[in-house]
């Protein structure tokens, strides 16, 4: 059978009470054949603040290039995302997205892989903020950092006109 690498995904659950539904299709090819899902269906539904619920029932699509095609239902996903960590500004929001692959597609014509797979993902992010957010934080950083003689803040006048009288932001 062909397998699916590992993707990646963030800590941030479905907004509690809030439900996200999806159909589509991600596949691989190579000299060997290919498989796809044609089409899987993912339903996520926060039951609890920084808890959503997760489901992923494919229909299972393989061809090997010695073989024969084969269509059906795959392997069905279960998961619970749950987000541990909010972000600060020193700290990255975490979560864990613990999943099982359950067997339910029929290994011997290639629709799943015959046996229970469980992930047990930790994932840490930071969202992009602004320039103007960025270089608060940095400055910030910079006077905590200012007690310490060897560090200096730089001149006010280096600072650009659009960046004076704003030491409040800091």
């Amino acid at each position: 059978m062909l397998r699916r690498g590992f993707l990646t995904d963030d800590p941030e659950p479905v907004d509690h009470k809030h439900g996200e539904f999806y159909i589509a299709a991600q596949g691989v090819n190579n000299a060997a054949g290919y498989a796809t899902t044609a089409p899987h269906l993912e339903l996520n539904y926060g039951a609890l603040p920084d808890v959503h619920l997760h489901v992923l029932a494919p229909m299972a699509l393989v061809h090997n290039v010695a073989g024969p095609a084969n269509y059906g239902i795959g392997d069905i996903k279960l998961g619970v995302k749950y987000r541990f960590v909010h972000e600060t500004d020193t700290v990255p929001q975490i979560g864990t997205f613990p999943l099982v692959t359950s067997s339910t597609g029929s290994s011997e014509k290639g629709l799943g892989s015959g046996q229970v797979d469980v992930l047990l993902p930790i994932w840490p992010t930071e969202e992009l903020r602004t320039v103007d957010h960025l270089r608060r934080r940095w400055l910030r950083h910079q006077t905590q950092q200012a007690s310490q003689p060897q560090r200096q803040l730089p001149h006010p006048s280096l600072r650009g006109p659009r960046h004076q009288g704003q030491e409040h932001l800091r």
